[in-house]
């Protein structure tokens, strides 16, 4: 990670996982290589596993809009560390799991549409992305929750993320157990 003029990378056949992104901060990477290796595809500046259910990095110079394909299960985590000129995505019902800092440094990032069926959500999801104004949860079955402009997750006893959009004072419910979001 951290490795600021890497532009591209090929990643060999020995290679048949990664736990995490392990290209965050390569803020020049753009192509990712894996004609080679059997266990992953690239396929419009995302890096999956073969099956297309895991997002493993996202290249940071590919600007705009992403909506997540609906093969998609999980966000590995900091998958989208540092894409600079992500503006907004949509993440599909099909993914339960987003993994730590999936999101952090998304410095453009300004609305995220997420299914309330998330089973896992790993710690700081959204830090670092200051321009973020809106959260949209979506679907039936509710296991995240927005309420005036700040998302909670299990009841109200995780406090994940507050609307840069809110002013004045907050009194935090005291049924939250822990706050992950350093903005708060």
């Amino acid at each position: 990670s951290y490795c600021n003029g890497l532009k591209s990378i090929k990643i060999p056949s020995s290679v048949v996982s990664f736990r995490e992104n392990p290209f965050a901060g390569c803020e020049y990477l753009t192509e990712i290589d894996v004609s080679e290796n059997p266990n992953f595809v690239f396929v419009d500046g995302v890096l999956m596993d073969r099956e297309m259910t895991q997002i493993i990095c996202r290249c940071h110079s590919k600007p705009g809009g992403y909506s997540i394909p609906a093969s998609v299960t999980a966000i590995g985590g900091g998958a989208f560390w540092g894409s600079n000129f992500l503006i907004s995505i949509i993440i599909p019902g099909s993914v339960k799991e987003v993994g730590n800092e999936a999101f952090y440094g998304c410095v453009m990032l300004e609305l995220i549409t997420i299914p309330g069926i998330i089973e896992v959500l790993g710690a700081n999801p959204f830090s670092g992305c200051y321009r973020l104004s809106e959260i949209r949860v979506v679907g039936d079955a509710q296991k995240l929750k927005m309420v005036d402009g700040v998302l909670f997750l299990r009841e109200m006893t995780r406090l994940i993320w507050c609307s840069r959009k809110k002013s004045g004072s907050y009194e935090i419910p005291n049924i939250v157990k822990r706050s992950e979001e350093r903005r708060v």
